[in-house]
């Protein structure tokens, strides 16, 4: 379920029934909203990484299998003319050809899908839009800020997060420089 679809439980207790809700309150809210949205996206994007390698084996095996076992009736066919084999080689070759445009294809969408995944990822960190970061450092530094934003939720002023999140930011915009 996203963000979106859960409605944000802003009641209060029955102490509090006749005071508005505070600033920090709100704030907290808004972070642990902001939060799930992050862990979502970058789910997704590992979910879609696994996705991916497993077609792409299950791809693989289907051609060394067909492939196979062309070269299994071939040898159990008696000889051809010459013509005839000719005409053979060039359907295999266009089969070959064929077969290799359509996982080029796949893997072409695979590749934009996944760098598409990237650029909302990179939307919701706090860098600078105009810094175009690896993918390697794009995911160390949203597990840095998630680490960061847990630490904040659950009220822990831990400076070892922070660090760790402006260690990544900073090495993230020197590999890019």
């Amino acid at each position: 379920m996203s963000i979106q679809d859960e409605p944000l439980d802003l009641s209060t207790t029955a102490k509090e029934s006749n005071s508005t809700l505070t600033e920090e309150q709100i704030q907290m809210a808004l972070l642990e909203m902001y939060t799930q949205y992050m862990n979502e996206q970058f789910v997704a994007i590992l979910e879609g990484l696994k996705k991916d390698d497993e077609e792409k084996n299950v791809e693989e095996s289907l051609i060394v299998v067909d492939d196979q076992d062309q070269d299994e009736n071939q040898m159990k066919t008696s000889k051809k003319k010459k013509e005839k084999k000719h005409v053979e080689v060039s359907k295999k070759k266009d089969r070959f050809y064929e077969r290799r445009s359509e996982a080029n294809a796949r893997e072409r969408n695979r590749v934009q899908q996944l760098s598409k995944m990237f650029d909302n990822l990179r939307e919701c960190l706090p860098i600078q839009e105009e810094l175009k970061i690896s993918k390697l450092s794009t995911l160390k530094v949203a597990t840095a800020y998630i680490d960061f934003l847990a630490n904040l939720l659950n009220n822990q002023n831990d400076n070892e997060s922070k660090n760790r999140l402006t260690r990544e930011l900073e090495s993230a915009k020197t590999l890019r420089k």
